[in-house]
């Protein structure tokens, strides 16, 4: 293999990588904003639940 293949297959090699990480990241990104739905929706759930414990403070007057 000569010198211009080798580096031609190593680009390759790289391309293919850097696709992999692409879709890896995408994935990623996915979940990532599932989880954020979820954390949202259990943050409102438990602010609902303990209203009735810690109702609002009176402001100062």
């Amino acid at each position: 293999m000569d010198r211009e293949s080798e580096i031609l297959s190593k680009l390759d090699q790289l391309i293919d990588m850097q696709h992999a990480t692409q879709g890896d990241i995408r994935e990623l990104k996915g979940q990532m904003s599932i989880m954020l739905m979820w954390l949202q929706s259990m943050d409102q759930r438990f602010s609902a639940l303990m209203a009735p414990v810690n109702p609002p403070r009176k402001p100062a007057a």
